[in-house]
């Protein structure tokens, strides 16, 4: 392969004289263009090799489309009319978004109450009204442990006495049964099973997965979702929430009743590009699933999923514990992403486990009931746990919490139940099922919060003479567990997500209390850098990284040593189209022999000015049109895109400037103009679908900023030019590809696509590095790739 600056050189000084374009067919590429091709199609590998069907979105197309549809409609009319048109355009969005909103809260809801009542038909019945879950059948009534006078065990609904030998077996079969049967459903929609987050977030990076977001996911996840909350299985549901939703903010809004802490983590998570526009967007999406999910109240009555309120202050020792939380949960997050990718290498690894899913997630699923009934804490639902962990102790005592008596037996149980979900969770997540991390970690700080308060509870009521009791008033207790639990929640789940300031509003928002904004701070802040200390990505980025998803991740800081040209692929390897007149037959046979996106455009086959880009989309459409107003235009038939009255410089100058009215905006699609097709000289011209000023840079700028350029303004593709003329074109999975070579290049090899990552090293893309090397390609080889 020739070095960048002799390459460039010898084109120059050719003057393009000798090169060869394809027209009508594209020339073979060189061995070094098929290579690079080759590392760029390996980033999908593993899971992501079914994902074949990725394109790129280009954001920057889209914006332009709908600015220029806008200046259209204000164009088009005057007065009153051109107002009336422009606000109806403007209205469709929001209209839109509100029916979309609505339709979230009320499917959301849905799964909230069918989650409810399977989550406790495995452990009792509603003696007076069969149909009703256990918080609807007990409300305003004094509970006994985790029943109520009119929600009892089954043991008691058929023999009117208590007997575990009775209700253990059907807290098994259920349990096992809800897990088989969501397995099942999962295996009918490709996209059901995991979280959902990752993709959600590829496709906000720029990049479609088709059937992702489709109405068949979204059937099989809303139906499968609930029995796998009930299935005693150690997951999560609001992070596939988010997937179903489609739509980060509602999603997070409608999953943890929190609408500005949704628009927060759209704007901290998922999006890498959020405008004004985009937040108050979001903030109307979650609004008003918000108030549709209150309008349904699935909570009957409650304002928020774990209502909660703090009578006593927090005082200045208390720091310490503070910060200890934050610690335990950056180190929980850290162990579980590492243990959690170590099993997932064994499962994928293993023969049997991939061939057989439904048998796993059964072995599971009883695995997780047989441990789960051995422990009050893990026998209640997820959600039940956390608002009892959360809870001051008052005279209403839940789950024998609020004892004062036997603090060792409780704290035994408790460390015996975090043992317990954290194993599951570990071994669970993974698995062909719909499952997020979301309240899973919120358990494993919960309980090590509510472990530290009772035994900080059991010193102070033991020692109150102590000098750092000082400040404790004499009577009572000065240590509130439930508010430990609270920050050893929101402490777990910032070290599993490294999330801080929208997971300080969710969790405020959750919960409804405001008295401890400090502690949470002080938690969240310490959790993420011990977090960062063994690995700056969340479970989200590893995810992405784990399935090689085509990712640019906007954090990640690069350091890459070559320039565009060393990566671009270079004019003679593209497609190009000329502006001098190809023939209708031309151009046919090049969209038919060719599955690219979109094509630059040349000034001729000698000279390589570039007129523009055109996407394969309008090309197609405009050819559609002239069908449809001629049938029988011959093959023959000149196709410009260039006006020839016009000169190129020009006339970019006068679009640049948007004092050109003859020539229609960038990249219309729905608006553009119908083609010119001059029926008298047989000749076609496609010039207002020319992107006329597409993004470009010069061949010597650095790889760096260019991969900036991709991430900050969502191109699909970036041309490369010298003097005006047409050097080469860079693509978002060129980025990837020169990402992870420089990977390679510096010898950060992994063994597996599930290899724990770099501790210190964002940068790593999750592949097998032996799959990459270099070798020499056959014709049927490079003939299938280019297929």
């Amino acid at each position: 392969m020739q070095s960048a600056n002799s390459q460039l050189d010898s084109i120059l000084l050719s003057d393009f004289s000798n090169t060869n374009l394809s027209l009508p067919e594209p020339i073979r590429p060189t061995q070094s263009t098929v290579r690079r091709r080759v590392l760029t199609n390996q980033l999908l590998s593993q899971e992501s090799k079914s994902y074949e069907n990725f394109s790129t979105i280009d954001w920057m197309r889209d914006w332009v489309k709908d600015y220029s549809r806008e200046h259209d409609l204000l164009d088009r009319r005057v007065g009153w009319e051109a107002w009336r048109g422009y606000m109806i355009e403007g209205m469709q969005s929001w209209v839109l978004l509100g029916v979309i909103a609505v339709s979230i809260g009320i499917l959301v809801s849905w799964i909230d109450v069918v989650s409810a009542y399977l989550s406790d038909f495995k452990r009792g019945v509603c003696l007076t009204e069969w149909y009703l879950s256990k918080d609807i059948c007990c409300k305003g009534l004094e509970r006994e442990g985790e029943y109520c006078v009119d929600y009892q065990p089954w043991s008691v609904y058929m023999f009117k006495t208590k007997v575990s030998i009775i209700d253990f077996p059907i807290y098994l079969i259920v349990s096992v049964a809800f897990g088989t049967l969501a397995a099942l459903i999962a295996r009918f929609s490709k996209y059901t099973p995991k979280s959902g987050l990752s993709g959600i977030k590829t496709i906000l990076g720029g990049f479609i997965i088709e059937g992702f977001l489709s109405a068949r996911t979204l059937f099989f996840k809303s139906i499968s979702l609930p029995l796998v909350v009930a299935s005693s299985l150690s997951v999560g549901k609001e992070a596939p929430l988010i997937h179903i939703a489609s739509s980060a903010a509602a999603g997070v809004a409608v999953a943890f009743g929190a609408p500005i802490g949704g628009v927060l983590f759209s704007l901290e998570e998922l999006s890498s590009f959020f405008p004004s526009k985009t937040m108050l967007r979001s903030y109307f999406s979650a609004l008003v699933a918000c108030v549709t999910l209150q309008f349904v109240d699935p909570y009957r009555g409650k304002q928020v999923l774990y209502q909660v309120t703090y009578t006593r202050n927090w005082y200045f020792f208390e720091m310490f514990n503070f910060a200890l939380l934050g610690v335990f949960g950056g180190l929980m997050g850290a162990l579980f992403i590492k243990l959690n990718i170590r099993v997932q290498k064994y499962r994928n690894a293993n023969i049997w486990l991939r061939e057989n899913p439904i048998y796993e997630i059964a072995a599971l699923a009883l695995l997780s009931a047989v441990l789960c009934y051995t422990n009050i804490f893990t026998r209640v639902d997820g959600s039940e746990l956390l608002e009892s962990l959360f809870r001051e102790c008052t005279e209403n005592e839940h789950l024998g919490l609020c004892s004062l008596e036997g603090h060792f037996w409780l704290v035994l149980s408790l460390s015996w139940a975090l043992l317990i979900k954290t194993g599951l969770t570990i071994v669970t997540y993974g698995t062909r099922i719909p499952a997020g991390m979301f309240v899973p970690s919120m358990i494993w700080g919960g309980l090590f919060g509510r472990i530290l308060g009772e035994i900080m509870q059991s010193i102070h009521l033991t020692h109150r003479d102590w000098d750092i009791f000082a400040d404790c008033p004499s009577e009572g207790t000065c240590v509130t567990p439930g508010m430990y639990a609270l920050l050893g929640a929101i402490g777990a789940l910032g070290g599993l997500t490294k999330l801080t300031v929208s997971l300080t509003v969710v969790m405020f928002e959750l919960t409804g209390t405001l008295n401890y904004i400090i502690p949470c701070m002080v938690t969240l802040t310490i959790s993420k850098f011990v977090g960062n200390f063994f690995g700056t990505d969340g479970y989200i980025e590893v995810v992405i990284k784990q399935k090689a998803y085509p990712y640019l991740d906007p954090n990640q800081e690069l350091h890459l040593t070559f320039t565009v040209s060393d990566r671009m692929t270079p004019l003679t390897d593209l497609v190009c189209l000329t502006a001098d007149g190809m023939t209708l037959h031309e151009l046919e046979m090049i969209l038919d022999n060719n599955d690219y996106q979109g094509y630059p455009i040349i000034s001729s086959k000698e000279n390589s000015n570039l007129v523009g880009y055109i996407d394969k989309i309008d090309i197609t459409r405009a050819l559609e049109n002239i069908r449809a107003l001629n049938p029988d235009i011959h093959p023959e038939a000149k196709v410009y895109f260039d006006e020839p009255e016009l000169p190129t410089q020009r006339r970019i100058s006068q679009v640049t400037e948007g004092i050109a009215p003859s020539i229609p905006s960038i990249g219309q699609l729905d608006n553009t103009p119908p083609p010119i097709l001059n029926l008298e000289n047989n000749n076609i011209h496609l010039v207002s679908y020319v992107n006329q000023t597409p993004l470009g840079v010069d061949p010597q700028v650095s790889m760096d900023f260019v991969i900036d350029l991709f991430k900050k303004m969502g191109p699909r593709y970036i041309v490369v030019k010298k003097f005006g003329r047409l050097i080469g074109l860079v693509t978002k999975k060129d980025a990837l590809a020169a990402i992870n070579e420089q990977m390679i290049n510096q010898n950060q090899h992994l063994d597996s696509p599930v290899e724990p990552l770099s501790a210190h090293s964002s940068s790593d893309n999750v592949i097998n590095s032996t799959e990459l090397r270099y070798r020499t390609l056959t014709l049927e080889e490079e003939l299938e790739l280019l297929s």
